[in-house]
């Protein structure tokens, strides 16, 4: 796996990506960031997870999406793994063990 470190600022960056893993099993996983209050911080605007040709949406201020298609409340299988939506969290995780936790506006795990 990779990791790009500590990027700060309104960006765009990958988060973490698979390396000689097995091919279904490959992901990525980018972050956006936006200015978010007065002291020059940022906070996560979007995620998106991507497992073979699976694309997963986690949107601040929108439903979370598995290849365009809006999950509202629940859990959801996906190939690759699953996803579940409370009120508090966005929570993926992948069948090769990798769990993603978005906190609906200020950060990924």
């Amino acid at each position: 796996m990779s990791y790009d470190g500590d990027v700060q600022g309104a960006c765009e960056y990958i988060l973490v990506r698979s390396k000689q893993m097995p091919a279904n099993q490959s992901f990525s996983v980018t972050t956006r960031n936006i200015p978010c209050g007065d002291a020059g911080a940022t906070c996560t605007k979007a995620v998106t997870i991507t497992v073979e040709s699976v694309k997963i949406k986690l949107i601040l201020g929108a439903p979370p999406s598995i290849n365009d298609v809006a999950l509202y409340n629940g859990m959801m299988y996906f190939p690759g793994g699953e996803i579940d939506v409370n009120d508090m969290f966005q929570y993926v995780k992948l069948n090769s063990g990798v769990e993603i936790l978005y906190d609906l506006g200020t950060t990924a795990w």
